[in-house]
């Protein structure tokens, strides 16, 4: 896991986020970026919940 920059770049981002499936214990998001950004998923905790980018 690599560290967030400091500080995270400031100004207009070219990107967009598309929830895929929001279901049961699964929640799919895709994103495109035009540079490093930072994306928050305000959802309830669940215990056994756990985060993967492509699959890692």
């Amino acid at each position: 896991e690599d560290p967030l920059p400091d500080p995270l770049p400031e100004g207009p981002l070219d990107g967009a986020a598309e929830v895929r499936i929001h279901e049961p214990g699964r929640v799919v998001v895709e994103t495109r970026a035009d540079r490093d950004a930072l994306l928050v998923l305000a959802d309830n905790h669940y215990p056994g919940w756990i985060a993967t980018i492509d699959g890692e």
